[in-house]
């Protein structure tokens, strides 16, 4: 996580509420998870794939990190799929 600012768009709290996953875990991931791609945004910011856990279940956390005003914007969260992810889901699979 770039910045102690964060924010949740609605899709992402939508899909941690469908997960029973908490802001306090995603925030957990953003500290402490490995980041799995990095891609430039139109908007300027830098779009972050981040891998980690919660229990035993992976959780990727797809966040964006706005410099210009130092803000995390949370853009959704969900559990990887072996047919799509390899190396422990830090990887994606070729399509």
């Amino acid at each position: 996580m770039a910045y102690h600012r964060v924010v949740f768009r609605v899709h992402a709290i939508e899909r941690m509420s469908s997960l029973v996953v908490s802001e306090a875990e995603v925030r957990a991931i953003l500290e402490e998870g490995d980041v799995v791609e990095v891609s430039a945004e139109p908007s300027g910011g830098l779009k972050r794939i981040y891998n980690g856990t919660i229990d035993t279940t992976p959780i990727h956390v797809v966040a964006i990190d706005l410099e210009d005003v130092q803000l995390t914007v949370v853009v959704t969260v969900y559990e990887p799929t072996l047919d799509r992810w390899t190396d422990q889901f830090r990887r994606r699979r070729p399509n």
